[in-house]
């Protein structure tokens, strides 16, 4: 499900922030800068499978990588010894908010341990003469055989995770306040006849919203989230 940026933007609005403070178009920038902050700390976990061809060593990345975590190559290893771990954590990559449960984080970390020791030092991440990242199998194959790529990638408003809608919205209302209070300081020091402007009423909301920003960024990385080394 698509994120709903018109809903963000309204439950925003209802707490008081209006258009005046910040404008829907900053609001959507925003959004895009939280998003491209939750990816920082959060990616998102896939799987692919490269399709060997004989004495060939060089594959593609898949397209929508930013990271690679793990190839699953090894010419000793035999298809059998991998595939049933394999399979767990493919099935599992299609629900990775499962993966707040230490349980589950649990099981993902054990597997991928076992995964270190069966491939580790097999592969290496190279660019071609071209410029091109590829993805190098050490020794090259010398038949056509399927190499699971475990991989991170970005999300996007149309892939992020319904069930961190909450958080993404905290952090929009932390960075809100923020941009406000930087209004409130830049106008300290306007008068109308006997009105007048300080700044402290920003200086507050400004430690507030850094504080805001600051648990929520550690919101991000403490809910035992995926070890992304």
């Amino acid at each position: 499900m698509a994120l709903d940026k018109e809903g963000m933007r309204n439950e925003l609005r209802a707490m008081g922030i209006s258009t005046t403070n910040i404008s829907d178009n900053d609001v959507d920038s925003l959004i895009g800068f939280l998003i491209s902050t939750y990816n920082a700390y959060r990616p998102q976990i896939r799987s692919s499978l490269i399709t060997t061809i004989a004495y060939q060593e060089d594959y593609n990345w898949p397209t929508d990588a930013v990271a690679i975590k793990c190839v699953l190559w090894s010419p000793t290893v035999n298809e059998s010894t991998w595939w049933p771990l394999w399979q767990e954590l493919a099935e599992r990559f299609s629900y990775s908010s499962d993966f707040n449960n230490p349980s589950l984080m649990m099981i993902y970390r054990s597997n991928m341990h076992e995964f270190d020791k069966q491939f580790g030092g097999n592969y290496e991440l190279v660019y071609n003469s071209s410029g091109v990242r590829k993805i190098r199998l050490l020794p090259y194959p010398t038949s056509v055989v399927s190499v699971p790529v475990i991989y991170y990638a970005n999300f996007t408003e149309a892939t992020f995770p319904d069930s961190d809608y909450i958080l993404l919205m905290d952090g929009l209302v932390a960075y809100a306040k923020e941009t406000v209070s930087f209004g409130i300081q830049l106008r300290a020091g306007f008068k109308a006849g006997s009105y007048s402007l300080t700044g402290n009423a920003g200086e507050n909301l400004l430690k507030m919203s850094g504080g805001a920003i600051k648990q929520w960024r550690a919101r991000l990385s403490g809910l035992g989230y995926l070890d992304r080394t």
